[in-house]
C-alpha cells in the first residue's frame, strides 16, 4: 500500500490501462506519489480536501468487538483452564491477559487477547492439543 501497489478493479478496465501506458512517463508520474492524472480528470469534481491528507490505515474494531459484543463468549473461552492447559497456556496468565484487557491498562493491545482466543476456539473447535 505505501508503494501503490494495491488493485482497484476500474483500473483493470483494457481501456483505463492502453489510457494510462499512452501518456508520458512525466505525465503519468510526476509528481511522484500524488496520482495527478487520477486527480484531473477522474476525480476533478470531488474535494480536494480528500486527496490532501496523509495516507490513513483501515483497521477493524476488534478491541471493541472483544470487550462487548464478544465479551461473554471470550469470557467463558479464556476461562477455560482445561482448554488453556491444551493449548499449552497457564490458565492463571491468560485469566489475567484477559481481565487486563477489559480494563484500562496502557500498552496492552488487543492483538495479544485476540490470538490467544483464536488459539483456544481452534484448539476446541478442532479438538487439538499444542504440547
Amino acid at each position: 500500500m505505501a508503494s501503490s501497489l494495491e488493485v482497484r478493479v476500474p483500473f483493470l478496465d483494457h481501456e483505463v490501462v492502453e489510457a494510462a501506458f499512452a501518456l508520458s512517463d512525466a505525465d503519468r508520474f510526476k509528481p511522484l506519489g500524488k496520482k495527478q492524472v487520477l486527480r484531473e480528470i477522474a476525480l476533478k469534481d470531488l474535494d480536494r480536501a480528500l486527496f490532501d491528507r496523509p495516507k490513513a490505515g483501515f483497521v477493524l474494531p476488534i478491541d471493541r468487538w472483544a470487550r462487548d459484543v464478544l465479551r461473554d463468549e471470550m469470557t467463558l473461552t479464556l476461562g477455560d483452564p482445561q482448554l488453556c492447559e491444551a493449548a499449552g497456556s497457564r490458565p492463571d496468565a491468560v485469566g489475567r491477559l484477559w481481565t487486563a484487557s477489559c480494563g484500562t491498562r496502557r500498552g496492552l493491545y488487543w492483538s495479544r487477547v485476540w490470538a490467544i482466543y483464536v488459539l483456544l476456539w481452534w484448539c476446541r473447535e478442532y479438538r487439538v492439543t499444542v504440547r
